[in-house]
């Protein structure tokens, strides 16, 4: 028996791309999306003719289509905004109301590593430390509720101890910079430094530039997230076997936390905006010479969250992924993500859209 799939989120970056890495692995199975309106259902359903893709108008503002949709699915994707209280607390209590001993549920949420951001690290330094998501899991699940993200996950941890029993696993998927070219139906990414660097028409870096943020290639994500997918089916399968004991190698609820990690060294800022630079230039894009060093508060005027996404630094190491489910990533460079990126937001600004204020996951 296929599983019955739930996911919200395929009309932004990394839902649309791991709807599209799924259904390339799995094209029989039973996939239902919500998107906000019948101009994204026609666009996805167009993506995949032959498919048996169903799709329900709502968000994570309407209750009423959460509760129904998520009452009725086996897993569950929550890879829209993954800071929404509201619609994730509607699917987890949904989830566990239909959830038995004997009929586990899984719900697999999309966070991000910045969980783990030094605040105080000055903008344009490098990263203070590294986090591992197996050595400091209960450091991570235990950081200030002020944390980016973090108020989310512990909720989201807690909620799945409390109903472990009655067959709820929980999941939750924590990338760092998510990098290059979606392959979703809908939205392709959103390279904010790059496009940024067009706008004013000149590279930049905050502070002294030294700041490293790691980062991870769409298709990873998405790819890694379809893995943890398949471990949730094969737990399903041996239950419908008549072994509701047996499990995967996947980790769920309190040990249920993932960091995605590529194999790149990651550049610090100024290795990236000059190696952009040089790409850009190779496209004919005008830029001025030299790379200004922007102040904090010059940053935060180029975007909300400027200090983060030109600033931050980021040291993470994904290890529970690839130990429990062999999951590795692609021999894709950063050189290579950076070059799709600046080829797609040429493409985007050729089409007139404008870039948003969030992480550009939405």
């Amino acid at each position: 028996m296929p599983p019955k799939i739930l996911l919200i989120g395929a009309s932004g970056y990394i839902g649309g791309s791991t709807l599209s890495s799924l259904l390339e692995s799995h094209p029989s199975w039973d996939v239902t999306v919500i998107v906000r309106n019948e101009e994204q259902a026609s666009a996805i359903h167009d993506a995949y003719p032959g498919i048996p893709l169903s799709t329900v108008i709502g968000t994570l503002d309407t209750p009423g289509v959460l509760i129904s949709e998520a009452a009725k699915a086996s897993i569950t994707l929550q890879l829209a905004n993954g800071d929404h209280n509201v619609g994730t607390d509607t699917l987890l209590s949904a989830i566990a109301s239909s959830t038995t001993p004997e009929s586990a549920r899984y719900y697999i949420h999309l966070s991000g590593a910045a969980t783990v951001l030094d605040l105080a690290l000055a903008p344009g330094s490098p990263p203070s430390r590294s986090w591992d998501d197996t050595s400091d899991l209960s450091a991570i699940l235990d950081l200030p509720a002020t944390q980016i993200h973090a108020a989310m996950e512990q909720r989201i941890v807690s909620f799945g101890a409390t109903h472990a029993q009655n067959g709820l696993r929980t999941a939750i998927i924590s990338p760092p910079a998510v990098v290059g070219v979606g392959s979703g139906p809908l939205k392709k990414g959103a390279a904010y430094h790059v496009n940024m660097m067009m706008q004013r028409k000149k590279a930049f870096v905050v502070g002294q530039g030294l700041n490293r943020f790691d980062m991870v290639h769409v298709k990873d994500v998405a790819d890694a997230i379809v893995s943890l997918v398949e471990a949730a089916n094969a737990e399903l399968e041996t239950r419908y076997a008549g072994n509701p004991s047996s499990s995967s190698n996947a980790h769920w609820n309190d040990k249920g936390y993932y960091f995605l990690t590529s194999d790149w060294v990651t550049p610090d800022k100024t290795t990236y905006v000059k190696t952009a630079q040089s790409l850009m230039r190779m496209r004919s894009i005008p830029l001025d010479d030299g790379v200004d060093h922007l102040t904090p508060d010059e940053a935060t005027s180029l975007h909300p969250f400027g200090t983060i996404i030109f600033g931050g630094s980021l040291k993470i190491q994904g290890k529970r992924i690839r130990e429990r489910l062999g999951w590795k990533a692609s021999s894709i460079r950063w050189e290579d993500a950076l070059e799709e990126e600046i080829e797609n937001e040429v493409s985007r600004q050729e089409r007139g859209e404008i870039l948003g204020v969030g992480f550009g996951r939405e």
